[in-house]
């Protein structure tokens, strides 16, 4: 149990430097705040989430959730909050995809209704809202420096960097949210397998009244990779170019100019766009690794979203996965604690067969695009389809 602050605390004593805990959760993004969420709700209630830092995530691109995320949702006691917190409803998507007419794929008929488009930092703030007032800790600026491993069934004890030194915490079960690094997964030894690495330079883009009517997202591909366009809260829109790491840097595509180029070549993103004053933001650059842990779980721990696997942003699959991949780790950890039973080996098995679920629809589509046989963007896609190599992270 948490140790007591008592008079103690008033003499300058840290509890958090001998803190013990059923699990702690190592990341408050949307995968850890799922699990918190989500071993509260199955009654166990010792346990606390470690954030390396304050900062939410941005609108780097446009994201959005499937209709059947009220599912989810509601077994986390979200769904009401989440209807009220300013998102919008997604329609559908249309993809210019193998040629160069727009196909459509809308939630009309869909039985769960319609999906969402996310104004991301309001939903982790919900997230990080929820978990503070259903009591759980949250400690932030807390960042990971060593772990080390306990007699086996004790868990491990964490040393984190704090503003003013270190301090420690011992826990039975630890979960990795930490996203792509992966912070606690590399201390233990696990390694990832990486299937491609991708490049998106995004930029949000403010837009006047009714200049983007669409509630679909759309996705056209050009030589050089392809296009997302999605509306986001805010009269806003997100634009997102993934390409390949060379071809960014041999096209400077890092540069506004340039950039606003590449987008203007485009068939249908750039005509709906035509004659519209744009409110350019910043132009964010990020790499995405398309890859999985090659052990997302072990004695005493779990890596749940990007930190167990990256998924390419092709599928909009990643906020989605992040949520139940929390759902899934506390109901193992919830087995473990409750009734000892281990169900670690369900667990990788889940994300193993989730993951190559994903890359087989990834190849599938990639492989769908024929109309620039000679280009360095898809005929690499094609070949690191095929295979992966294990990488550091």
């Amino acid at each position: 149990r948490h140790t007591s602050h008592g008079s103690g605390a008033r003499h300058g004593y840290d509890p958090l430097k001998r803190a013990a805990f059923d699990v702690a959760i190592l990341g408050a993004g949307a995968a850890g705040c799922a699990t918190a969420l989500a071993l509260h709700a199955a009654g166990i209630e010792n346990i606390a989430l470690f954030d390396a830092g304050e900062s939410l995530r941005s609108d780097w691109v446009g994201e959005s959730l499937p209709p059947d995320v009220p599912g989810l949702l509601k077994a986390l006691d979200l769904w009401d909050l989440f209807q009220v917190d300013g998102h919008e409803p997604c329609l559908g998507s249309c993809a210019a995809w193998g040629g160069p007419d727009l196909g459509y794929n809308d939630f009309l008929s869909n039985i769960n209704g319609c999906g969402w488009h996310i104004h991301r930092p309001h939903f982790d703030q919900l997230l990080r809202r929820t978990v503070v007032a259903r009591g759980i800790p949250l400690r932030p600026r807390h960042r990971l420096a060593s772990v080390e491993a306990l007699a086996v069934g004790e868990g491990f004890q964490l040393r984190f960097s704090v503003e003013n030194g270190m301090r420690n915490a011992t826990a039975r079960h630890v979960v990795d949210a930490t996203g792509p690094r992966g912070a606690f997964a590399r201390s233990v030894g696990s390694s990832s397998v990486r299937y491609d690495l991708l490049v998106f330079l995004t930029a949000t883009v403010a837009l006047a009244d009714d200049a983007w009517l669409s509630r679909l997202t759309i996705t056209e591909t050009v030589e050089d990779g392809w296009w997302y366009a999605a509306a986001i809260p805010g009269n806003r829109l997100s634009l997102a170019f993934a390409t390949d790491p060379t071809i960014s840097r041999t096209r400077r595509l890092d540069r506004p100019g340039e950039w606003l180029k590449a987008l203007a070549a485009t068939r249908h993103i750039s005509t709906r766009l035509a004659d519209t004053p744009l409110g350019l933001g910043p132009l964010v650059v990020r790499a995405v690794s398309v890859s999985a842990r090659e052990r997302p779980c072990g004695a005493g721990w779990m890596a749940v979203g990007d930190a167990a696997a990256i998924y390419d942003p092709l599928g909009s699959e990643g906020l989605y996965k992040a949520i139940e991949d929390g759902i899934r780790a506390a109901e193992a950890i919830h087995a473990s604690l409750r009734h000892g039973e281990d169900r670690s080996a369900d667990y990788a098995r889940r994300i193993a067969a989730n993951t190559q679920d994903h890359l087989a629809l990834r190849q599938h589509f990639y492989a769908l695009e024929r109309q620039w046989p000679e280009s360095l963007f898809w005929t690499n896609r094609l070949s690191k389809n095929r295979g992966g190599s294990r990488v550091a992270n």
